[in-house]
C-alpha cells in the first residue's frame, strides 16, 4: 500500500489497474480513499475488479497518474557494504572468542 496516495488526510487517492495508476481523487465514489467501504486507495485493484458490478470503463474514464513498475530484483549490496559487514561480523566473532 502506498500511504501517500491513500486518499486520507487530504492526500490524493490513487489506485493501480492493469499496470497503470489512476487518480480517483475527483470521484465522489472515492471519498476519503474508500470505495463503497470495500476497497482502499493506494492498492492494485486489477484482480478485485473482476468481481465488480461494473466494467473497467469506470476506471478507464479517470485520469492516468502514472505507470506501475514491476518490483525489481533484490538490490545488490555494493562491495564496500559487503566489506563493512564482513569486518563487523569478524569483530563480533573475535569478541566472543
Amino acid at each position: 500500500m502506498i500511504f501517500q496516495f491513500d486518499g486520507k488526510d487530504g492526500h490524493q487517492a490513487y489506485i493501480a489497474y492493469k499496470g497503470l495508476i489512476y487518480d480517483m481523487t475527483g470521484s465522489r465514489l472515492w471519498k476519503n480513499g474508500s470505495h463503497m467501504m470495500k476497497h482502499a486507495a493506494g492498492n492494485d485493484l486489477t484482480d478485485i475488479l473482476r468481481t465488480a458490478p461494473h466494467g473497467d470503463d469506470k476506471i478507464l474514464a479517470m485520469p492516468v497518474a502514472g505507470k506501475l513498475l514491476a518490483p525489481a530484483e533484490k538490490p545488490r549490496r555494493p562491495f564496500h557494504m559487503k566489506l563493512f559487514y564482513f569486518f563487523a561480523y569478524m569483530n563480533l566473532i573475535l569478541v566472543f572468542v
